[in-house]
């Protein structure tokens, strides 16, 4: 089968986790490129892939044999890489969040390459497919959400809780802030959210909290799934009350665990969500087929402007 070819950008860390994904997935990376030469070198050895272009301008030169771009670089070098690669008009991935302010990615689209794909890889989560599921089959919801990071700077709040915010519209579509509030002594925020279907939505981002990144969902029909890790699902229905003994005076009440989910699957090599990520994006390059899990950049965009009003309104 004839694999497809990819020009790709960067060589952070992430980078590895990436190439080793697409190539099982059956990419190949014909053209690369990163600002450090040096240490680009020493990237496609070790990942085994081609020698880097010594100039943006000769990976640019190779562009009409690629069929598709990757671009995994800090936020803050993307727009510099995207805007040349925009008039090339083909399907270019960008690694999440795209840009730190939802005005860039909007001058992104006034360039009309409608082929602009975000790579949130935890929309590819068995888990948080499982959150999507139990959604699309309720009436109403309700959401607990724990952001919890270990950086206190709103720029790791964009970099990184972006995914909490596009998970959720992912499942939602459409969101507006009711009320956002500013933590005391800079430790966070918390924000409630409302979807269309009047599904509430209660946030916390408290930075240096000893917990991890969850989301619980209850339901009308006395479900709950939590997710906690973002990497598990759980799935409980009712719950089963115990009576009070000698050893136990005292009566408590046991959910009722119906159901599990782990995205991560001992004995592979691939971070959760990018193989899978990856194969859909192989069905868009390979058929021109629209995806709906994939984040586009409307959605991308949702997404900044999201974060942007929740800081707004807490001021």
């Amino acid at each position: 089968m004839k694999k497809i070819k990819l020009g790709y950008i960067g060589s952070g860390p992430i980078s590895s986790f990436h190439v080793s994904a697409l190539k099982y997935a059956g990419f190949e990376i014909i053209s690369f490129f990163s600002r450090n030469y040096i240490k680009a070198c020493k990237f496609s050895q070790v990942n085994k892939i081609k020698l880097p272009e010594k100039s943006f301008n000769d990976f640019l030169i190779k562009s009409d044999q690629v069929d598709a771009f990757i671009i995994s670089v800090k936020t803050d070098f993307v727009l510099k890489y995207l805007k040349d690669l925009c008039k090339i008009k083909k399907p270019i991935f960008v690694e999440k969040p795209g840009s730190l302010n939802s005005l860039d990615l909007k001058k992104i689209k006034e360039k009309s390459n409608t082929k602009i794909f975000f790579l949130y890889n935890r929309r590819f989560y068995s888990s948080i497919l499982e959150g999507k599921k139990f959604i699309d089959f309720s009436k109403q919801c309700f959401l607990s959400v724990k952001i919890p990071d270990t950086t206190k700077t709103l720029k790791n709040f964009i970099s990184n809780g972006c995914h909490i915010i596009d998970i959720l519209f992912f499942y939602f579509k459409d969101l507006k802030v009711l009320k956002s509030y500013k933590l005391r002594k800079k430790i966070g925020y918390y924000f409630l959210l409302q979807s269309k279907n009047h599904d509430m939505i209660s946030c916390l981002l408290n930075w240096g909290s000893p917990q991890n990144f969850e989301i619980n969902i209850c339901n009308e029909k006395y479900q709950r799934l939590e997710i906690k890790p973002l990497e598990a699902s759980f799935l409980f229905h009712k719950m089963k009350p115990i009576n009070p003994t000698k050893k136990i005076p005292f009566r408590s009440y046991i959910p009722k665990l119906i159901n599990k989910k782990s995205a991560i699957h001992h004995g592979k090599k691939f971070k959760p969500g990018f193989l899978e990520q990856y194969l859909e994006i192989k069905k868009i390059i390979k058929y021109n087929k629209k995806n709906h899990k994939l984040c586009n950049l409307d959605n991308a965009i949702k997404v900044l402007n999201l974060i942007e009003t929740i800081i707004k309104k807490s001021k």
